[in-house]
């Protein structure tokens, strides 16, 4: 059997993509962006909305809502990363992998149409299934199906980034943290606008645009929209065309308020995206690299080519047949948000619809010589070895809560929510025969539906004794009720097997918070909590009722962090720390039982991450801003713990000489596609009215993640990533014209590595 490494230059590698822009938000998003010498021309129009320092020289206060209501960040007693748009535009951070580079405790992968950020080394042990361990949100309403993840070109006003579990308060699978992007509301105040338009190397393009109209003294509405596209950097060996990039990203929407009173106000929101991407840069390593011991001839007369041991360099061109498609689909949201105030407490009432779709075909050979080979005797070769997905969600949510007003010592919050997302999805792939890979094997067709009702009650107090003593508690309780449809259809074997099963399960669990605040000062915050977090649990269909895969438990993690937040330098600074530790018990792993058909997922032992998080920001002078963040962090798995995902390949090492360690037992190693140091150094410099009113600045950011392994054996990682982006720009009050470049000591590097066993992948 031969065991080949599958790097994805992110596609494998990464290289420079420049661009001039407008002053408005570049939301180039592309997961491999190459920086190469640009020239872009842009012209904005603004309704200057960016956010500068003050005029005293102290840091402008950040504002948050990750407690359900309107705080300092600096006040608040989680850890929380909080970028506003102008800095995600200065920054370059235009998708989710952007946004890891600068955010300390996230890192982020993807594999089709599926994105996968994690945080605090809690990695998604099954890539592919439909619920993360870590929750997206936009404006507070949950994103249930990942296909949707990419915030792409909508209009931003920032991203909050929590760490922890937030089920207390953001509800279900926020098991590691949440992520919220927060959208621009619309204004009374006059009629502003942005307009951007961009050109960069690569075929790299866009225009978009924002414009808020008042609709009288209580009424406003916001528009905006947004397309762009981009060929790629990384180069198809086949036919010579770019990889990595899209022919679409496009996006609209409008959101509307309206005040009938100083008590009522009612927001309604509506946005679309569509994409239509490349497929993902695959690079197949050749066994002949695996460097873990010899070849050996199994028992049953396969060969058995060992591992890869070591970091697995990039730079490798890919092989692609062209007619493969990365993340194609759209995306639909609408919500109506009404807030009442009624005195004591205020009333708020959110109810969301939602709908994606979204599908991908990657060619999973990259193996040019399979087409040549003969014909079987269906008229097919192993070049139609392909792998396909397809994702169809629909969600409804209602939610109510109801938040005190006043100022006195005691502050609560209660709530109730209903969730309701019927999923369909479809697996489907093209193999080849064990002992003739030049034959089709079979087809296997998975289409999936899952029906999922979720009812739960919340509610939060806290209490200040004194002006430095506070402690506060969260809870919410939660039922889940599913339903599992499966339908496994496999061509081409004998009797053309096919399985429809479907079962239903029911989850109840709690997630509580406690925290502790101590204010040593009017700029210091000290803080301790612990939460628990749960991701709900399964099944694993009818066919397996009989097994001991019949379904699945929820997983669960208790986090216990120590942090301090304090205001120095008079306010021209801040630093934040904090220690955490997390213990996560019943985590969910993919197994292949041992069946004729399918895959299951089991609860194994558990594991432990701990780890320190620091960031800070100065303005170094009124001119210069710097800010920097730094990650250490060891995600273990427990002792004892088995992952079962790798026993095909441990199991051919039972019977060959051992050269390398092979054991299903992986207590004590990394958990896979965790990096546990991260650095991030990022600074600003602006020159105050250097040509005819425009201010000059230079924004340069960089940063550093450690390897990532592939596998629990923890045998070959992916490499190191360091980035380094700069920006160069002019504006005025009202217009900007930039330069960007990322990535411009043109690293090359890995994005993913995972393990294929299959024989057409020589």
């Amino acid at each position: 059997m031969n065991y080949t490494l599958v790097a994805v230059c992110s596609g494998g590698f990464k290289m420079t993509h420049h661009a001039v822009r407008t002053r408005i938000e570049s939301l180039a998003e592309t997961r491999t962006r190459l920086v190469l010498p640009s020239l872009m021309a842009v012209a904005a129009l603004l309704a200057g909305d960016l956010a500068l320092a003050q005029d005293d020289g102290q840091l402008e206060e950040i504002v948050v809502t990750a407690r359900k209501r309107t705080e300092n960040l600096q006040d608040v007693p989680l850890s929380i990363t909080a970028i506003s748009a102008v800095d995600l535009e200065r920054a370059s951070v235009y998708a989710l992998d952007d946004l890891a580079e600068i955010t300390p405790g996230l890192t982020y992968q993807s594999i089709g149409a599926f994105n996968t950020p994690t945080i605090r080394g809690l990695s998604q042990t099954s890539q592919s299934g439909l619920q993360g361990n870590v929750g997206v949100f936009i404006d507070g309403i949950f994103l249930n199906n990942r296909s949707t993840l990419e915030f792409g070109v909508l209009d931003l006003e920032r991203i909050e980034v929590v760490k922890g579990p937030q089920g207390a308060l953001y509800g279900r699978n926020t098991f590691a943290g949440a992520i919220n992007y927060v959208t621009r509301s619309p204004s009374t105040d006059g009629i502003n606008g942005r307009l951007t338009a961009e050109v960069g190397n690569e075929g790299r393009w866009e225009i978009g645009g924002s414009v808020n109209f008042p609709l009288g003294e209580n009424a406003a509405v916001r528009v905006f929209a947004a397309t762009s596209e981009f060929d790629g950097t990384i180069t198809n060996a086949r036919g010579g065309d770019k990889l990595g990039g899209y022919n679409e990203r496009t996006s609209y929407g409008a959101s509307l308020i309206f005040d009938p009173s100083e008590n009522l106000s009612v927001k309604l929101f509506a946005a679309r995206t569509e994409v239509d991407e490349d497929q993902p840069p695959l690079i197949l390593v050749p066994v002949a690299r695996n460097d873990c011991g010899a070849t050996y001839n199994l028992p049953d007369g396969r060969v058995f080519n060992s591992l890869y041991c070591s970091g697995l360099q990039a730079g490798d061109a890919p092989n692609l047949n062209a007619l493969g498609k990365g993340q194609v689909g759209d995306f639909t949201l609408a919500y109506l948000n009404v807030e009442y105030d009624i005195g004591f407490a205020t009333l708020t009432v959110n109810i969301s619809d939602s709908e994606s779709e979204y599908s991908t075909l990657v060619d999973n050979v990259s193996n040019p010589v399979a087409e040549t080979l003969p014909l079987g005797p269906l008229g097919f070769s192993a070049q139609f070895f392909t792998n396909s997905a397809g994702d169809v969600a629909e969600q409804q949510s209602y939610e109510v809560r109801l938040a005190s007003n006043d100022d006195g010592p005691l502050g609560w919050l209660i709530g109730g929510s209903v969730f309701n997302t019927l999923t369909g999805s479809v697996l489907s792939s093209v193999s080849t025969l064990l002992d003739n890979p030049s034959e089709l094997g079979r087809i296997s067709f998975v289409p999936n539906r899952l029906d999922t009702d979720v009812n739960a009650v919340f509610g939060s107090a806290s209490y200040a004794f004194d002006d430095r003593n506070r402690v506060s508690a969260e809870i919410r309780y939660t039922e889940e009720d599913q339903f599992l449809e499966r339908t496994v259809m496999i061509f081409f074997i004998p009797n053309f097997p096919t399985s429809v099963t479907s079962a239903a399960s029911e989850f109840s669990y709690t997630t509580p918070r406690l925290t502790y605040e101590y204010a040593w000062n009017d700029d210091t915050l000290l803080y301790a909590s612990a939460a628990r977090g749960v991701k709900s649990g399964g099944t694993n269909g009818a066919a397996f009722a009989d097994t001991p895969y019949a379904d699945y438990l929820e997983e669960s993690n208790w986090t216990y962090e120590v942090g301090i937040k304090t205001s120095i330098l008079d306010g021209r600074g801040v630093f934040n720390a904090v220690v955490y530790s997390v213990d996560w018990t019943d985590l969910q792993i993919p197994a292949p039982p041992d069946l004729q058909i399918g895959t299951a997922i089991v609860n194994a032992a558990g594991a432990t991450s701990t780890g320190i998080e620091i960031d800070t920001r100065i303005n170094v002078t009124d001119n210069f801003t710097i800010g920097a963040a730094v990650t250490w962090l060891n995600p273990e798995f427990d002792s004892g713990t088995v992952d079962a995902a790798i026993s095909p390949l441990c199991g051919d090492r039972a019977v060959i000489p051992p050269t390398v360690a092979c054991s299903t037992e992986v207590g004590g190693q990394q958990l896979p596609r965790t990096s546990d140091f991260q650095v991030y150094v990022g600074g600003t410099y602006t020159w105050p009215n250097l040509i005819g009113g425009f201010d000059a600045y230079v924004r340069v950011d960089t940063s550093h993640q450690a390897g990532k392994y592939s596998l629990s054996l923890n045998q070959q990682d992916q490499g190191d990533i360091n980035l380094t982006n700069v920006r160069i720009g002019l504006e005025s009050e009202s217009y900007e014209i930039a330069l960007w470049a990322e990535n411009v000591f043109d690293e090359e590097y890995n994005d993913r590595v995972t393990v294929t066993t299959d024989p057409a992948a020589g």
